[in-house]
């Protein structure tokens, strides 16, 4: 079964040059600012087959920005996001959580938190 961890981060990647989409933040995170780490959720929160949670993190330098991204990115997921991406085929994807603050360690990070299913199947 194809990650949508790494079709989303691969995706969205395509899609927006000025941002950086990881799957794990760097070192020196406030250097690499705007930024979302894309994650995927597990335990409880998983799924059926052909669906996943994620969860997407989103890093800026003031609030506004990482508000602006944040809900940016929640558009691309839920409007555009469709088709063959990589190995997977995307029919949909659900917001379960909006795009909302966080507080992160670093107080000159902001940090807006969403979390998404994917529903996907192999392209194969």
């Amino acid at each position: 079964m194809p990650s949508a961890v790494v079709a989303t981060q691969s995706w969205l990647d395509d899609q927006r040059q000025d941002v950086r989409f990881v799957t794990r933040t760097t070192d020196n995170l406030q250097a690499a600012l705007p930024q979302c780490r894309i994650v995927g959720v597990g335990g409880s929160q998983t799924l059926n087959l052909g669906q996943q949670r994620i969860v997407v993190e989103t890093f800026a330098a003031d609030e506004l920005a990482a508000i602006t991204l944040a809900h940016d990115v929640n558009d691309l997921l839920l409007f555009q996001m469709r088709g063959v991406v990589g190995d997977a085929v995307i029919s949909k994807v659900r917001c379960d959580s909006l795009p909302a603050r966080h507080d992160y360690t670093n107080p000159a990070v902001f940090m807006q938190v969403a979390m998404y299913t994917v529903f996907l199947r192999p392209s194969y």
